[in-house]
């Protein structure tokens, strides 16, 4: 099921003590952290000691993976099993945001950090028991 309004999405700063903090995702009308994506985050930046600044990059790239993923009612196991659909649109959308790029398809290069996000957070979920195994499957084996 597709839904006809887009959903409301953005990533925010939370700040934990006065010198640490990291990013996460807020959605939907009332911008609640996105769970699963959320306590990835958090396990990046105090769990394996990643910068900050890793958390806000990946945060951004998550948040677009959680946007397609809902506006088209995918589960994060549906998700899983088409993510070529979902890596295809990240090559074919141009980009959306002001600054230096706009409206030009996104490069190679450009796209390797949304992956390595991405294959970070389905590997959080399959640590944790959350992706079924022709989730597992379909990401993970050749």
């Amino acid at each position: 099921m597709v839904t006809t309004a887009p959903m409301h999405a953005e990533i925010v700063r939370v700040a934990v003590s006065d010198e640490l903090a990291y990013w996460t995702v807020l959605a939907g009308p009332t911008l609640t952290a996105v769970s699963d994506v959320d306590d990835h985050l958090r396990h990046l930046r105090f769990g394996q000691s990643c910068e900050e600044s890793t958390t806000k990059t990946y945060a951004g790239h998550l948040k677009r993976l959680h946007v397609w993923s809902e506006e088209r009612g995918l589960t994060r196991n549906d998700a899983a099993l088409r993510m070529a659909t979902y890596v295809m649109h990240l090559r074919t959308t141009p980009r959306a945001t002001s600054g230096r790029g706009h409206g030009r398809l996104p490069e190679e290069a450009t796209l390797a950090p949304a992956l390595a996000a991405i294959h970070g957070f389905y590997l959080h979920l399959a640590d944790l028991g959350r992706l079924e195994p022709e989730a597992f499957h379909a990401l993970f084996t050749t």
